[in-house]
């Protein structure tokens, strides 16, 4: 859920072929486009992205970047994935 403080947007994916849940928080634009990474973990959590989206946020600003935060997160064990899957 989005408010004025919390993330501009959450996407939650999923991967029927494989069977990978995933999400995506953009936290704020207002510097710029989202700016982060995606973390790949098999106990990844909504709460841990989107605390990792709003420090990217507050690590841009601090340092006057334009770029807002984001961050990405795919459920999944990186590694139990076969090389063609990585």
């Amino acid at each position: 859920m989005a408010d004025n403080i919390g993330p501009r947007y959450i996407v939650k994916v999923y991967n029927h072929e494989f069977g990978v849940p995933g999400v995506l928080v953009i936290d704020n634009t207002k510097l710029g486009p989202g700016k982060g990474g995606i973390r790949f973990h098999p106990d990844v959590t909504l709460d841990e992205i989107r605390a990792l989206a709003f420090w990217m946020s507050v690590k841009c600003a601090v340092m006057n970047l334009p770029f807002g935060g984001a961050k990405g997160g795919v459920r999944v064990n990186p590694k139990k994935l076969s090389l063609g899957e990585r």
